[in-house]
C-alpha cells in the first residue's frame, strides 16, 4: 500500500510535536546484554529500555523507605539467582 504525500506529511509533523529522541551511548557489550535480556523478555529493546525506567520511577517515588527494601529484595533475588546459575554449572561440569 502506498502512502500518499499527505499521510508521509502528517506522520512526520506528529513526530516533530510528540515524540523527543534520547540518543543513548553504550558498550557493546552491555547493548549486546540488554538486547539479549529483551529478546527472553519479549520485547524490543526501546520497550525493554522504556519499562526498566518506569519499574525505577515507580521504585523512587514509592513511599518513604520503601523505595530500598524493593532495592535490596531485588538484590537478593538476583544473588540468589547467580547462585543457583553457578551451582547448576558445577553440577553439569561434573557429570
Amino acid at each position: 500500500m502506498k502512502t500518499s504525500k499527505n499521510e508521509m506529511q502528517r506522520t512526520i509533523q506528529y513526530a516533530k510535536d510528540h515524540i523527543k529522541r534520547v540518543p543513548l551511548d553504550m558498550q557493546r557489550e552491555d547493548y549486546e546484554f540488554l538486547r539479549s535480556e529483551a529478546e527472553r523478555s519479549n520485547s524490543s529493546v526501546n520497550g525493554y529500555i522504556k519499562e526498566a525506567i518506569r519499574i525505577r520511577s515507580m521504585i523512587d517515588n514509592a513511599p518513604e523507605g520503601a523505595g530500598g527494601r524493593i532495592l535490596e529484595y531485588i538484590s537478593r533475588i538476583y544473588e540468589e539467582s547467580e547462585k543457583k546459575k553457578a551451582e547448576e554449572t558445577l553440577k553439569g561440569g561434573e557429570k
